[in-house]
């Protein structure tokens, strides 16, 4: 046998977060031989010979004292191609959690397996071949075939699979988990509809026995089906638990059956599409059969043919690009609907994913459509197919743009966490200029030329083809020539703009560090010695337009061109579209001054220049302008829209009041009792955000939090500067106490930044027994962790917007020449509602407990404490210092109380 070969044995491995402790193997063909080695360096003895599944991505099989090491996420990316980019790292503290995570690894590997086995043979023979050079890879797939072909039961014996093997897909409507429907159908009527919610024999049939009506569900149902009826735009702000989705979506459902208009709802985040998509639209799809609903993304989240053909007939020139086909193939052959989701993560695609899926280019005519349409237009049509359409708000936006020509015409629209809609309608619409925006026009022209003067390999093609057809080809190919030199030359004059622009920046910065953007004051001090270069861009790409506009005429008279060239005509009207727009931003952003945008440049981390733009000082008139021009009285609901019951902030960022119709609001508690379920603890003995000692005092309570009280924690921060100084004196207290030195298990301390993505962290958080997360901005809002997930929650500071951020500045500028106060009527009400939206991520269900601990000492010097204080869920308690924070946190979860059923509706009851 040759010493690569293998004997036909395979381990899983599993590590402990302590280096020094020993390596646990599990045989895959007999789950009941454990084994201990000290490390996976040296293997050796009666290992020699077999395959072990280590940790890590890849990017090679090794070899190690005559041992094969085959890290898990090549194993995945041929075994389960939709999953692959999970479970690639198992390392955990607790024994336990550990072989329970081996156990389901091993049912994993054998269902892999299975599914290798009914491959098609050619797919198998292209992964062969693509992966021949590469060494250990062909023992591996022969190791595969051996355990596949064998015909052995798994012997995991059904353990389960832990990681979703099918995709998210855009889901049509499909039946309820139950399998039954209501009784009757949900009524029209308003006040009825919100009966039937709370209807055991109706709505609660879905749940069976375990059924618990609320009423704060039926109320809020109310309120939406009366707006959609009489079509008045609705702001409700419903608190966690009340079931919001099920709240709107039972109403919307109800109303598009009636009126056969269709409808739309939009979100956030992907957390929430996931729970319309898997939980919510299937309950209700018995009771509502005839809407059938889809999922809409952006462009980008779909794979087009055209970057799947282009990397695939590549040459692979390294082992990691052999990888990646061969990787890809697989995937194309498992997904349904091409999802970038799908590769986001996974180990082999994930570098090359925006490669394959931000392609410049349009839909190819020839390839993209018809019986074999690619990803994107096949979720396109779906989406314009269906009655009910699930969007994100930044595609939301991008649809209003383009005419609603993406998701087609509708008449109802609910849009879900709406407190996040006036910023993403504000990115959607900014102006952005940076050096990608002439690489992306050249990318698309095609593979440049070897020679100096050449043409890309777009119009080369063109050329040829219509040179021809006779003198009236060769006129036609010799416009496309001068077409493309004019692009030529706008492109290399907006480089040197742009690289004119970096450089007078970074002279003006000199050593200064920069964080965020940089508010341009004056344009004229800006961009005013520019002005050479800005004529010179301006000048060549009118001079593209008038060029273009040649081509035009003259492909008119010219002779036919096949279809095979129908792709190449596309892709240059598009180059010349892109340069056009390119044209109007540098124009906006250089020439004219409009007191409605802020200007702004953003510099690199360390040095130079990443981008110049603009961006709309209102949210209000944007948004009141698009409901407007669409005819649409929207219903906008989160669970954090106002002040108390004060809703005018929230009213004008989204536009509703410009509408000419009354705007009704609604304000639906939680039905959770937060005096008994949860502690909001604070103390104005705290060393102030701004000193020097706060980091340190920051960790050490923390520190003493998780002995006291040994939960899973949350800390969340405002900057990274700040979490990272935190996290280097957790990990050095954590290092000096050792892992014996707790009355616990030692929490594993998982850090955003720390190199793993926030999905990842959250996996691993809820994995480990006890664990401490400390993360910023994505933290905040959309996390769902229910139960023993989260049990302390730390606050280090008021979420206050930047005060420099040149947005931020301006807004002020404007709402102070108004005579208003912006820091009372913008600044503290923004960091408000930001604030309601961290506290809860703690109590998401009626059985939840926890201790949410609040350290800002601006609650209690500044007169706008108080602000922030009445908008918690329940009343602070006051401590008198740290070391009564921890004893009110121990004795907090020392009581014991009696907990509640929880509701039948499950996830209806959160947020």
């Amino acid at each position: 046998m040759a010493p690569d070969a293998g004997d036909g044995r395979l381990f899983l491995s599993l590590r402990n977060d302590d280096p020094a402790a020993p390596v646990l193997l599990q045989d895959a063909r007999d789950p009941g031989r454990l084994l201990e080695i000290a490390t996976l360096e040296r293997p050796g003895g009666e290992l020699r010979g077999a395959w072990i599944l280590v940790d890590g991505p890849g990017p090679d099989l090794a070899s190690r004292d005559g041992c094969l090491l085959a890290p898990r996420g090549l194993v995945w990316a041929l075994l389960d191609p939709l999953a692959a980019g999970q479970g690639n790292r198992l390392q955990l503290q607790d024994p336990l959690a550990g072989q329970r995570a081996l156990r389901r690894e091993g049912g994993r590997l054998w269902a892999g397996l299975a599914r290798w086995q009914g491959q098609p043979a050619d797919l198998k023979r292209d992964v062969r071949r693509l992966l021949a050079p590469l060494p250990h890879a062909a023992s591996l797939l022969d190791l595969f075939d051996a355990l596949a072909a064998g015909g052995a039961a798994d012997p995991f014996d059904g353990q389960s699979v832990p990681f979703a093997t099918q995709p998210r897909g855009e889901g049509a409507a499909g039946t309820a988990p139950t399998g039954l429907a209501a009784a009757h159908p949900p009524p029209d009527d308003p006040e009825a509809l919100a009966a039937w919610l709370e209807d055991p024999a109706e709505f609660g049939r879905l749940y069976g026995p375990s059924f618990t009506p609320r009423a704060e569900q039926g109320i809020m149902a109310r309120d939406v089906a009366e707006a959609l009826r009489t079509a008045n735009p609705l702001l409700i702000e419903a608190g966690t638990g009340v079931g919001k989705t099920l709240a709107y979506l039972a109403p919307l459902l109800t109303h598009l059956r009636r009126t056969g208009a269709r409808g739309v709802v939009s979100t956030q985040t992907r957390t929430l599409q996931s729970q319309l998509l898997e939980q919510d639209l299937p309950l209700l799809a018995g009771s509502v059969p005839e809407v059938e609903h889809r999922l809409l993304m952006g462009r980008s989240n779909y794979l087009c043919r055209t970057g799947e053909r282009r990397f695939l007939e590549r040459s692979a020139v390294t082992p990691a690009e052999s990888w990646a086909q061969a990787s890809l193939r697989l995937w194309l052959a498992a997904t349904t609907d091409g999802l970038r989701d799908e590769v986001q993560d996974h180990p082999v695609l994930r570098r090359y994913v925006p490669e394959i899926f931000d392609t410049p280019e349009p839909c190819s005519p020839t390839v993209c459509y018809g019986p074999r349409e690619c990803h994107v237009q096949r979720a396109r049509r779906l989406a314009r197919e269906a009655r009910l359409v699930i969007v994100n708000h930044a595609l939301l936006m991008v649809d209003f743009a383009a005419g609603h020509t993406l998701i087609g015409e509708y008449d109802a629209v609910v849009v879900d966490e709406a407190h996040r809609l006036p910023q993403a309608a504000l990115d959607a619409f900014e102006v952005r200029c940076d050096a990608s925006r002439s690489v992306i026009i050249e990318d698309l022209l095609g593979e440049p030329a070897r020679s100096q003067g050449g043409f890309p390999s777009v119009p080369r093609r063109l050329i040829a083809e219509l040179s021809r057809g006779g003198e009236v080809g060769e006129s036609a190919a010799a416009r496309v020539a001068d077409l493309v030199r004019a692009l030529q030359g706008a492109l290399a004059a907006y480089r040197a703009w742009f690289a004119s622009l970096e450089a007078l920046f970074v002279d003006r910065r000199g050593q200064q560090r920069l964080h965020g953007k940089v508010r341009v004051h004056d344009r004229d001090e800006t961009f005013g010695p520019l002005t050479v270069r800005t004529t010179a861009f301006l000048d060549a790409a009118a001079t593209v337009d008038r060029a273009y506009a040649d081509f035009a005429v003259g492909l008119e008279s010219a002779p036919s061109v096949g279809d095979d060239l129908a792709d190449e005509l596309g892709t240059l009207a598009r180059a010349v579209e892109m340069a056009a727009r390119l044209q109007q931003d540098v124009a906006f952003l250089t020439t004219e001054d409009d007191p409605d945008w802020v200007v702004w440049l953003e510099p690199g981390r360390e040095q130079g220049l990443i981008a110049a733009g603009a961006t709309r000082l209102e949210s209000g008139p944007l948004l009141g302008d698009l409901w407007r021009r669409s005819k649409l009285a929207p219903v906008l609901t989160s669970a954090t829209l106002g002040v108390g019951e004060d809703f005018s902030y929230m009213e004008r960022e989204l536009g509703v009041g410009r509408l000419g119709r009354s705007t009704v609001t609604s304000l639906v508690p939680s039905p959770f009792d937060y005096r008994e379920q949860a502690r909001f603890l604070t103390t104005p003995d705290f060393p102030t955000p701004d000193t020097p000692a706060w980091q340190a005092a920051v960790a050490e309570l923390v520190e003493r939090l998780v002995r006291a009280a040994p939960r899973k924690t949350m800390v969340l921060f405002t900057s990274y500067a700040a979490l990272q100084g935190v996290a280097g004196r957790l990990r050095e207290a954590l290092d000096r106490s050792g892992p014996t030195g707790w009355p616990a298990p030692r929490p594993v301390l998982l850090v955003q930044g720390s190199g793993a993505g926030a999905g990842e962290l959250m996996t691993r958080f809820r994995q480990e027994r006890h664990s401490l997360l400390l993360g910023t901005n994505t933290f905040w809002e959309g996390v769902d962790l229910p139960g023993a997930d989260l049990e302390i929650l730390v606050v280090t500071k008021l979420p206050f917007a930047v005060p420099t951020d040149p947005w931020v500045e301006a807004k002020c500028e404007r709402i102070a020449a108004n005579g208003d106060n912006a820091f009372i009527d913008f600044v503290v009400r923004d960091a408000v509602l930001r604030l309601r939206q961290g506290v809860g991520r703690l109590i998401r269900s009626r059985r939840d407990r926890g201790v949410v601990v609040l350290l800002d000492s601006r609650l209690h010097g500044k007169s706008y404490g108080m602000t922030f204080l009445q908008a918690l869920p329940s009343p602070v308690t006051y401590c008198a210092d740290a070391d009564e924070i921890v004893r009110q946190t121990g004795a907090f979860f020392d009581a014991e109380r009696p907990v509640p059923a929880e509701d039948g509706a499950g996830f209806a009851a959160r947020e």
